[in-house]
């Protein structure tokens, strides 16, 4: 691979994006629904929209799914819904936390292919939503696979052990969800579960996609021009690979990407639908809110805040080393 040089638009020092994943229309309303963006303005999303009118600049990528897929997978389901009668009597005291839990826990229903397929009749209202939501400038789209689930298990690695062929149909089918939905987005593409191959790879780039935000990695020591902090093109393929490198545990490593004249790229999740992901919420936006207060303060006008297919656009023009 070659790495791309430090050199940002606008003279800026450094460049920052967010990034957050699993969008789709599954809402709480639904049968042991869990809201992954389908409440809207009134769900989960009230906190990035809170984010938007105190930062105006922040701009956010919404990793989307095209035709999500839950699948219980027996019989570790069974054994992770036992807990269920441990978490109900704590119920009284926090209502809203417990129905969270008890939510992921006893998730035993599945969802199959074409139940949250974006392009139904049903969603029209929700893509209409998210088309407002890329027409203020402050959101991106970037799809984020075609299931999102793995063929023979409840993992997310929706990619893994899929010969070509099953990986083309499925880059095409999602392609094809997303343009009848009308919903603006870029041909960029975060695989399912970080899982990569080289034959993904392969087809991404015949597909001449224009980025590909399929790594994370927010504990490896940090370099000068190293590919954890910038853009990266790989010898063979034509589009940018992008590392996200940044979370809530980890968000002080932001300033050192900063002096480093790197891309911060902050990631988290809409929902988190099993125990340990991070995901958009109060605590979310007190860290976020920190995080730009600081870099306002220690960087004023120095960082350039952008969506990846900008990034992505800056760094196709051919500024190698």
């Amino acid at each position: 691979m070659r790495v791309q040089k430090s050199e940002w638009p606008y003279g800026k020092l450094a460049a920052f994006c967010l990034g957050v994943d699993d969008i789709h229309p599954e809402s709480s309303k639904d049968d042991e629904g869990i809201d992954f963006g389908g409440d809207m303005d009134h769900g989960n999303f009230k906190y990035l929209n809170e984010l938007v009118e105190k930062y105006p600049y922040l701009k956010t990528n919404l990793f989307v799914v095209a035709d999500w897929i839950a699948r219980p997978v027996y019989p570790f389901w069974k054994f992770i819904s036992k807990l269920d009668p441990i978490v109900s009597p704590f119920g009284l005291r926090s209502p809203a936390l417990v129905k969270s839990a008890r939510t992921t826990v006893a998730r035993r229903r599945s969802y199959r292919e074409g139940t949250f397929r974006l392009d139904l009749d049903r969603y029209r209202t929700w893509c209409d939503w998210l088309r407002s939501k890329v027409q203020t400038g402050n959101f991106e789209v970037v799809p984020h696979g075609l299931f999102h689930i793995s063929e023979n298990s409840c993992a997310s690695t929706e990619f893994a052990d899929l010969s070509p062929d099953e990986m083309l149909r499925r880059l095409i089918e999602m392609k094809q969800i997303f343009d009848n939905t009308k919903i603006p987005f870029v041909n960029g593409f975060r695989p399912p579960g970080w899982d990569i191959s080289w034959g993904l790879l392969e087809i991404l780039d015949k597909l001449e996609y224009r980025f590909f935000a399929g790594f994370f990695d927010s504990k490896s020591q940090l370099h000068p021009l190293g590919d954890r902090i910038l853009p990266v093109r790989y010898d063979n393929y034509s589009f940018v690979s992008i590392t996200a490198n940044c979370n809530m545990q980890t968000f002080e490593r932001a300033f050192d990407i900063i002096e480093l004249g790197g891309l911060v790229l902050f990631q988290t999740h809409i929902m988190s639908s099993c125990f340990g992901l991070e995901r958009v919420s109060k605590k979310f936006v007190r860290i976020m809110s920190r995080l730009l207060d600081m870099i306002e303060k220690k960087y004023p006008d120095q960082v350039w805040f952008a969506t990846l297919g900008e990034i992505a656009d800056e760094f196709g023009k051919g500024h190698s080393n």
